[in-house]
């Protein structure tokens, strides 16, 4: 009776030291994979980039776009889909 005490007794801390460790492996697993994630998109992103830098004439009307913008010449998305 008294040894399934204290192996009762000793296990619990244990337990708590294992669970411990499975949820500090759990939030460094999570967060290595977020940081992969993030490290992922910079990629396609720069990928998607250089793909629109290779097209000719698009900074230039990139450049436009930019302008109208800051100009205000804009056309809402409901006035597009009332025109079309």
């Amino acid at each position: 009776m008294f040894a399934q005490r204290v192996a009762r007794s000793s296990a619990v801390p244990l337990r708590r030291s294992k669970l411990r460790v499975v949820t500090e492996y759990r939030a460094v697993t999570i967060n290595s994979i977020n940081i992969l994630l993030q490290l992922l998109t910079r990629v396609l992103c720069n990928e998607a980039t250089e793909e629109l830098l290779k097209i000719e004439g698009f900074k230039e009307a990139f450049a436009k776009a930019k302008k109208n913008v800051e100009e205000g010449k804009i056309i809402s998305v409901d006035q597009v889909q009332r025109k079309y």
